[in-house]
């Protein structure tokens, strides 16, 4: 990544501020420019660099200070001239399933995700399906789909938007729907690990398989974890709680994605449904189990 005039001027100038008396080597100005197009990568590099130049900490320092404030300024530059279409990018899903619960069973699991993240507002599309079909019986069935929008109003609060649509009737419900709005904070928020809190009011509509329709206001609570183990594997924790008067349901999705090659990547994923007052006849908790492979594009 080569550093723009702006930001040499800026290491320029701090440099001068700070008296130092060894300048930074080239060989390690280089290394630390051409790894400023992946920050996790620059700052394991500027670590290194710093044990093998301790004269040079503060250039090394400012230098990545630099790179940094370079890369912010172009991606902002960038999304302020997007269209409504543009900076979307996204995955698609497709693998195997198994599942316990109301139902024993393997089969088909596919889901896909769009997402665009601008200057202040984030947006998010999510889908999944798993299914079976043998003897001509439907054996599984599960559609979910959900957007979540986030507004930024300081570097790690946001406002946020939700809605989603469920429709599973082996667990006991035809359909779904859940709007929310509310509050989140990021409380961890490094380049390769992020976590954050969410809360706030909900209203859901629920058809029950039993013909019984619920309506009403509920509490919704989520909690978001991305690590970045390494550069090719990452672990991922999603989990939300919508509690009102007549139930409590709990949906958690954790997952391990390994990059193969270029776009493609292999996940193993574990999913969690629970409904403290499910239908009679009904259990309370199912899981579902996934291995999948990703393209990202």
């Amino acid at each position: 990544m080569m550093i723009p005039i702006s930001a040499n001027a800026a290491l320029v100038a701090i440099a001068g501020s700070s008296g130092m008396a060894t300048p930074l080597p080239e060989s390690v100005a280089a290394m630390l420019d051409d790894a400023g197009s992946d920050t996790g990568l620059l700052q394991k590099v500027a670590q290194i660099a710093r044990r093998t130049d301790p004269d040079s900490i503060a250039e090394i320092d400012a230098r990545v200070t630099a790179i940094l404030k370079a890369k912010a300024d172009a991606r902002a530059l960038e999304m302020a001239s997007w269209g409504v279409f543009d900076g979307w990018g996204g995955s698609g899903e497709i693998g195997a399933f198994a599942s316990s619960g109301n139902t024993r069973n393997s089969g088909i699991a596919l889901a896909g995700r769009l997402a665009r993240q601008g200057r202040r507002w984030n947006h998010a599309l999510r889908g999944a399906i798993d299914y079976q079909r043998e003897s001509g019986i439907t054996s599984k069935e599960r559609y979910f789909a959900g957007y979540e929008g986030n507004y930024s109003v300081s570097p790690r609060a946001y406002a946020l938007l939700t809605g989603s649509y469920e429709r599973d009737r082996f667990s006991g419900f035809d359909h779904r729907f859940a709007e929310s709005i509310g509050f989140g904070y990021r409380i961890i928020d490094r380049p390769n690990l992020k976590m954050a809190f969410e809360g706030g009011p909900a209203l859901r509509q629920t058809r029950f398989t039993n013909g019984v329709d619920d309506i009403g206001f509920a509490f919704r609570s989520a909690g978001n974890l991305r690590w970045d183990a390494t550069p090719r594997l990452a672990f991922t924790q999603n989990a939300s709680v919508y509690h009102d008067n007549f139930n409590t349901s709990v949906q958690s999705l954790a997952a391990a994605t390994a990059k193969l090659n270029g776009a493609l990547s292999a996940r193993a994923s574990f999913q969690l449904n629970t409904e403290a007052n499910p239908p009679a006849g009904r259990l309370m908790a199912d899981t579902t189990s996934r291995l999948t492979l990703v393209y990202a594009f």
